[in-house]
């Protein structure tokens, strides 16, 4: 539930400038979470039992009052509200996301009209809103491209990164500097996830994620190259330059796939359906991440298949079937209106001329006119 309210709440209180923003933050989010458990981990390495596994369970149990307080006090979605012809409520919880200043060219009521349109739009295309209709019509083409969103963050093996403490000890370092790898991996991807803040800015979405997924397929076949020598052998330089790759694919995928999944998923659904596309596409993430989870101990674990570095053909392979997705189907979103979105998705503009296609408001009231 978590996994994918948040995304849409973000995309739903945020304005388009800021869309990006909030929504990427999500990531930074579970990478705070991935440093916070990696440098309690390294504490307790020396720690004897019980309380080694103790302490980093019961650390967990911290975090639930400040969100609990958190979520009580977060103003309701005004869309969400407007769906469901709470119109008043919508304009008050709209009231709480925008500023009094009296300078700011900002109409509560224009605001609400433009939801009420669109809403009113879109509920004319699709009679139902249930799960079902997100396979339909227009809407099937959006849930499938936020699904391959969604499926690149596990495909450019990220997977393997969440195991890299295990993957840096099979490829040769010492338990310590294994431990003390994956802090350095971390802190280096929440650094990177303040500087992709600054790229989605000014690069477009499909960009990023075109160019993300190219470097990351690279350096796992980089890494794979080098575990033809390795074969399984303990070579500490060797080792070191995977590792160190390693650390540099985390600091692309935080910078690019992903932090910009979660811009995607939450901007490309229609907005009648968002909670549930992005509910689609975050169980098939959640069903597609079992089998590779299951796998990835396998392939690195030298007493199973033993792949090690060699492994990084398996996701270079993966990576350049996430890019060759990400280039005939996911369009570009940024700067991007709901309405104008829409307009894109119902004429079925390709996914390569989404951001050079001119959209004239007009000429979407005048489509929308004649429905």
């Amino acid at each position: 539930m978590f996994q994918a309210v948040t995304t849409v709440y973000a995309v739903e209180v945020t304005p388009t400038c800021l869309r990006g923003y909030m929504t990427t933050y999500v990531n930074a989010c579970w990478v705070i979470g991935q440093l916070i458990a990696a440098g309690v981990m390294r504490g307790m390495l020396n720690v004897s039992a019980p309380w080694s596994y103790r302490v980093p369970f019961a650390v967990q149990w911290f975090w639930p009052v400040p969100l609990i307080i958190g979520v009580y006090f977060a103003p309701e979605s005004p869309w969400w509200l407007k769906r469901q012809n709470r119109s008043d409520e919508a304009k008050l919880a709209l009231s709480r996301l925008t500023t009094p200043q009296s300078d700011i060219d900002f109409s509560l009521d224009e605001s609400i009209a433009l939801m009420t349109f669109i809403t009113d739009h879109e509920r004319s295309f699709e009679s139902c809103t249930t799960f079902r209709a997100c396979f339909r019509g227009v809407n099937l083409r959006r849930t499938i491209i936020v699904m391959g969103c969604y499926a690149a963050q596990l495909l450019d093996g990220n997977s393997s990164r969440a195991n890299s403490t295990f993957f840096f000890r099979e490829a040769g370092l010492p338990t310590t500097w294994s431990f003390n790898m994956t802090i350095i991996n971390y802190s280096l991807a929440l650094i990177v996830q303040i500087v992709s803040w600054f790229i989605i800015c000014a690069v477009g979405r499909r960009t990023i994620y075109i160019w993300g997924l190219s470097w990351i397929a690279l350096l796992f076949l980089i890494i794979g190259a080098i575990g033809i020598p390795l074969n399984g052998e303990k070579n500490s330089s060797l080792s070191w330059a995977v590792s160190g790759i390693l650390i540099i694919s985390t600091f692309v995928h935080n910078c690019s796939i992903g932090p910009v999944a979660f811009s995607l998923v939450s901007e490309l659904p229609s907005s009648l359906l968002r909670s549930k596309s992005v509910a689609v596409a975050r169980l098939f993430y959640n069903i597609l991440g079992v089998p590779i989870g299951v796998i990835i101990p396998y392939m690195i674990n030298s007493t199973a298949w033993g792949w090690g570095a060699l492994a990084g053909f398996f996701w270079g392979g993966t990576c350049l079937l996430m890019l060759t997705f990400t280039y005939f189907c996911i369009p570009e979103p940024k700067d991007r209106t709901v309405a104008e979105l829409d307009y894109l998705f119902e004429s079925n503009i390709s996914a390569r001329k989404f951001a050079t296609t001119e959209v004239q408001i007009s000429e979407i009231l005048n489509d929308r006119h004649h429905v």
